[in-house]
């Protein structure tokens, strides 16, 4: 069992990592031209979340089409194609002009 004065040397060592991996994150951030630390944007983050789901229903609904022959009248139409690249590409556009 530990004795009781290992507390300090514990503390130490907790905030002496925590520097160290601060540096390192800062190093690693400015090796690819990053703000260090990142500033989070609640708007941009749930654009790409509504990016990632489209690409992801994007993706299924390929797997989809390719796994099974679709009959004629199944597939969607094209004019629901067109809007849902448009939306793609609206929020491709905005997380471009958002991430600068």
């Amino acid at each position: 069992m530990f004795p009781v004065n290992e507390f300090p040397v514990n503390d130490f060592y907790l905030f002496w990592v925590q520097t160290f991996l601060g540096f390192v994150n800062f190093q690693f951030y400015h090796s690819i031209s990053v703000k260090y630390p990142p500033i989070l944007d609640p708007q941009l983050k749930a654009l790409a979340a509504d990016l990632y789901a489209l690409s992801r229903y994007f993706d299924a609904n390929h797997r989809a089409s390719v796994q099974e022959p679709q009959v004629a009248g199944s597939s969607r139409s094209e004019q629901e194609q067109e809007e849902a690249n448009l939306r793609l590409a609206q929020l491709q556009h905005q997380l471009q002009s958002k991430g600068h």
